[in-house]
Parts: structure tokens; C-alpha cells; sequence
């Protein structure tokens, strides 16, 4: 599978991975994000943008809220950091099985401060 981020983070490009590999990556104890930052999304509806028996594209609109605590007090949110994106993903159907073939997102507009809510 192809993920594309190269619209989001800048250096961040293409990378291929395998689905085990995807999978590692994404349920690393790195990947699980700090303490110190809490988020929301929400997807939209999916629209569908071509199907095929072998192949379906699809769409979907989300809306992700980030914040970053000042203290250890878990009611005191002090930085911030709202997108709203368009996530597409191509599935394609390999020996019966739908898999993930790419995703990509592309931002509509961002407000707030990303690097100084994601910071380590």
C-alpha cells in the first residue's frame, strides 16, 4: 500500500509499505502519541468516486481537533491545532479480499499551531 502524506507534512512524500509492516508502524509505542496531546475526529460520509468488481475509490471528509495541555492539569488546554481534510483511499480486491492500495490526504485549511501541538 501507498501512503501519500506529501500534501501535510513537507518532506513527508510517498512511502510503500506492506501491510504488516504498516501495521508494526502504526501500533509502535512511538506511534501512540504523547500524554500531553488529545485529539478528536470526525469522519464524514464516504462518497464513493468509482467502483469497480476489481477496484473502488472512495472519499471522505474529516475533521480532526489536536490540543496540547500546559500542565499536567488535564482541563487546561493551551495550544491547539484544527484540520479539516479530504482523506482518499483506493481499495483493491486481491484473491477475494479487499486491501488497501493507497491513501492520501489533502488539507483544506488548517488554524492553530501543528508543530508546537506535535512537538516531542
Amino acid at each position: 500500500m501507498t501512503v501519500d502524506y506529501s500534501s501535510v507534512f513537507p518532506g513527508g512524500g510517498c512511502k510503500d509499505f506492506t501491510p504488516e509492516e504498516y501495521a508494526a508502524k502504526k501500533l509502535a509505542s512511538d506511534q501512540l502519541g504523547s500524554d500531553a496531546v488529545t485529539s478528536h475526529h470526525l469522519l464524514g460520509q464516504p462518497y464513493f468516486t468509482s467502483v469497480t468488481d476489481a477496484e473502488i475509490s472512495v472519499e471522505l471528509q474529516v475533521l480532526a481537533a489536536h490540543g496540547r495541555y500546559n500542565t499536567d492539569d488535564r482541563y487546561a488546554v493551551g495550544t491547539v491545532s484544527d484540520l479539516h481534510w479530504t482523506l482518499h483511499v483506493d481499495l483493491e480486491c486481491v484473491a477475494s479480499q479487499w486491501k488497501i492500495r493507497r491513501y492520501k490526504i489533502l488539507p483544506l485549511y488548517q488554524v492553530g499551531d501543528w508543530v508546537a501541538v506535535h512537538r516531542d
